[in-house]
C-alpha cells in the first residue's frame, strides 16, 4: 500500500516543504519571534529570583523554578500537541497548512528547548539545596512550591503571550476570551493560592544541622 504524499510530505525531514518551513523561521522576523518566546520565562524567573531574595528557603526557589519549568512543559504537551488547541505562533501564522504547521513546530521546539532548560536549572537548584544541612526539608513545601511555579508561569504567560502580544490563545474561536482568563485565574493565580496553602500547612521543622548537632554521641 502506497503512502498519502501528504502524510510523506509531512514526515520527511529533507523535503520541500520541511526546508521551506525552516527557512521562514529564519527570514521571517526571526529575532522577534524568538523574543515572544523567550519573555514569559524571563519574567517568570526574574520574578522568583526577585522573590528569593532572602523572602523563601532555598527548596521553594528550587520548587518555584521546576515549576515553571514543569508548567511549560504541561502546557506544550497538552495544549500544544495532544490537544493541538493552539502553537506557539498560531495567531500569527495559522496552521492551516503544512508549511505552517512545521513553522509553528519549530517556535513549539523552541519553546520546550526553554521548558527543559528551567527543569534543568530548578534540578540544580535542588541539589544544592539538598547540600545545605540548615535548609529545613519538606515533601509538602517543594510540591506546593512547584504548584505555585506553574501557576506563576501561566499568570505571566497568559497575560503576556494571550493578552498583551496576541501570538497565540488558549482555545481560539468565539470564547477565546473566556477561555484565556480561566487560564489566567485557574490555572494561573488558581494554582498559586493552592500552592501558597499547601506550603504553608508544613510545620516549621528543626534543620537537618539541627538534628545532627542534638543526637547522642555514638
Amino acid at each position: 500500500m502506497l503512502l498519502d504524499s501528504t502524510f510523506v510530505a509531512a514526515a520527511c525531514p529533507d523535503c520541500p516543504i520541511g526546508r521551506e518551513a525552516r527557512a521562514m523561521v529564519l527570514a521571517d522576523a526571526f529575532w522577534t519571534h524568538a523574543w515572544y518566546a523567550v519573555v514569559p520565562f524571563l519574567v517568570a524567573t526574574g520574578a522568583v529570583a526577585w522573590f528569593a531574595r532572602g523572602r523563601v528557603t532555598p527548596l521553594v526557589a528550587a520548587g518555584l523554578v521546576l515549576g515553571i519549568g514543569l508548567g511549560g512543559f504541561v502546557d506544550g504537551i497538552l495544549l500544544h500537541q495532544i490537544l493541538q488547541w493552539h502553537n506557539m505562533l498560531s495567531s500569527h501564522r495559522p496552521p492551516v497548512d503544512l508549511v505552517a504547521m512545521k513553522y509553528n513546530m519549530v517556535w513549539d521546539g523552541l519553546f520546550h528547548a526553554l521548558t527543559w532548560t528551567l527543569c534543568a536549572t530548578g534540578i540544580a537548584l535542588l541539589f544544592r539545596a539538598a547540600r545545605r544541612p540548615e535548609v529545613p526539608w519538606s515533601g509538602r513545601t517543594l510540591v506546593g512550591s512547584m504548584l505555585g511555579g506553574w501557576g506563576l508561569f501561566n499568570l505571566v504567560e497568559g497575560l503576556i503571550d494571550h493578552q498583551l502580544l496576541g501570538i497565540h490563545h488558549v482555545h481560539p474561536g468565539d470564547a477565546q476570551l473566556a477561555w484565556d482568563l480561566g487560564f489566567v485565574s485557574l490555572g494561573g493565580v488558581g494554582l498559586m493560592l493552592l500552592g501558597y496553602v499547601i506550603a504553608r500547612a508544613v510545620p516549621r521543622p528543626a534543620t537537618r544541622g539541627t538534628h545532627a548537632r542534638h543526637a547522642p554521641a555514638r
